[in-house]
């Protein structure tokens, strides 16, 4: 994890710029986003994040999760860390 352990451990007062190349709040065409997993990791990788993590919503009901899980988990890419969650709705 590059930096992550470290920047957990700060205030938000004392965050540095090179601390913000994460992203944790990622919505995909699996829900309501426009691009795909792999478009939203490339275009991570083109600003120069660190981290990425997925949120797309989920309802009792929704069906996908399990296989949206799976092929974010099944992602292998050395230059970011990918993360797979979900915002509840």
């Amino acid at each position: 994890m590059r930096k992550l352990e470290k920047i957990l451990n700060k205030y938000f007062s004392d965050l540095n710029d090179s601390d913000l190349f994460q992203d944790f709040h990622v919505h995909t065409n699996w829900t309501d986003g426009i691009n795909t997993i792999d478009e939203n990791i490339n275009e991570a990788i083109n600003n120069n994040l660190d981290n990425i993590g997925f949120s797309d919503h989920i309802r009792k009901s929704s069906i996908y999760f399990e296989e949206y899980y799976k092929y974010i988990k099944g992602l292998k890419n050395k230059k970011i860390n990918v993360y797979a969650g979900c915002e509840a709705k």
